[in-house]
């Protein structure tokens, strides 16, 4: 690679050529070098930033949803099971819409051309677990007075809603590692 100083029709100081390759080499000024490299850096970023909080979401869910929740209800006398869970819950929910939001946000600064996908996006993982924090109320006090009709229908709601966020974060993974 050779720089060369100068050449008149150049929009940089510097331009570099490749030299000595086999055709006609593309050439690229420095600064039209220096912006790939940023692309490409920040193409990176947000990779590594949508794997991340993509990763933070799975592991939330698979850890509270099938290893907390079940070990709570097994190790737990009944009375005491109930007032952990119902403690937990609504935390593991405002946790998941956290890392939901930032996860939005990361997604819209670093990929504004695809906008559709955001708010698809956005919507799953932060309305969902949101959703899912503002029926607890009503699933606790269904659960209280002994509707099991509608606590049976509330958790399945639940549930599906968590499973929804959980698929959403998997395709989200998959669609940055593409």
């Amino acid at each position: 690679m050779r720089i060369r100083r100068g050449y008149p029709n150049s929009r940089a100081l510097f331009d570099v050529q490749n030299i000595g390759s086999q055709g006609a080499a593309p050439h690229f000024t420095c600064i039209e070098n220096a912006v790939r490299l940023m692309t490409l850096a920040v193409t990176g970023y947000r990779v590594v930033m949508l794997l991340l909080l993509a990763g933070v979401g799975i592991g939330l869910i698979v850890f509270q949803s099938a290893l907390i929740a079940p070990l709570i209800r097994k190790t737990l006398d009944p009375p005491l099971t109930g007032k952990v869970l119902r403690s937990l819950w609504p935390k593991f929910f405002l946790i998941l819409t956290g890392v939901g939001t930032v996860f939005t946000l990361v997604h819209f600064v670093s990929d504004p051309d695809n906008l559709f996908l955001g708010v698809i996006f956005g919507l799953l993982v932060v309305g969902f677990p949101l959703i899912a924090y503002l029926i607890i109320p009503a699933t606790e006090k269904a659960r209280d007075s002994g509707n099991d009709r509608l606590f049976a229908l509330l958790h399945r709601l639940s549930v599906i809603l968590t499973v929804l966020v959980l698929l959403a974060y998997i395709v989200a993974a998959a669609l940055a590692l593409s």
